[in-house]
Formats: structure tokens, sequence, C-alpha cells
């Protein structure tokens, strides 16, 4: 997750210990994973229209590459293209809920004549 600091040496013994015990391991990650420098694991060069760095498909070939060369055992990775992010069968109650109350924001500033600004929902 983005918010635990990626610690390369720990990420490869946990790696590890749970590739020994079960021969295989799934690991699941955010694109947006910073090491302990603060720097995104893998992001690319170029900024988005915010000027925030641009998060790619860079991070599980980058997790790959550690795990190959770490462990040398195979390893495939699968990357989440739109068609799952879309897909509605995916969804939980929650995932619908939020996306309609952020959805009717966005609407109602637009109407409004608000631009350039991105709804949230702030946890209480």
């Amino acid at each position: 997750m983005p918010e635990i600091v990626f610690d390369q040496d720990k990420f490869i013994d946990d790696v590890n210990r749970v590739y020994n015990r079960l021969g295989y391991v799934y690991i699941v990650a955010s694109e947006g994973l910073v090491g302990k420098d603060g720097n995104y694991l893998a992001a690319e060069k170029t900024k988005d229209s915010f000027g925030h760095a641009k998060l790619g498909n860079g991070l599980a070939n980058t997790l790959k590459e550690i795990i190959t060369n770490k462990l040398k055992v195979k390893v495939r990775c699968n990357i989440l293209g739109t068609s799952q992010r879309s897909a509605m069968h995916y969804a939980s109650r929650t995932d619908a809920n939020e996306a309609y109350i952020t959805g009717t924001e966005a609407v109602t500033l637009a109407v409004g004549g608000v631009s350039g600004v991105m709804v949230t929902i702030n946890p209480r």
C-alpha cells in the first residue's frame, strides 16, 4: 500500500518466507508505492496536468525484477486494464455508493461553473 514505505529487504524476506512455505506468492501492490527516500518506485518521467508524477504500469515489472534478481524464481505479473477496473460486476455496494455520491457532487460543481477540482470523500 502507498501508505507503507517499501523496504526492499523486508519485501524479499517476506516473499521468500511465503514462497518457501507455500510454493507460490501473490503480491498485490499499488502504483503509488514509495521507497524509503520518499520517491515512487515506478513513476514515469512525465507529469500529469496537475503536475503530479504519472504512475503507470512500471511497478509490476519493477517488483518482478527485484524478486527475479534476488530470489532467482520465475515471476509473472498481471496488470489490471481498464476493463477490469471499470467492470460493474466487480464493484461492491460501497464502491457503487461512493461513485454515485462523488459523481453527483462533481456534476453539481460543474453545473455551478466550478472546474479544475477533484471531488473526494473525507472519512469522519
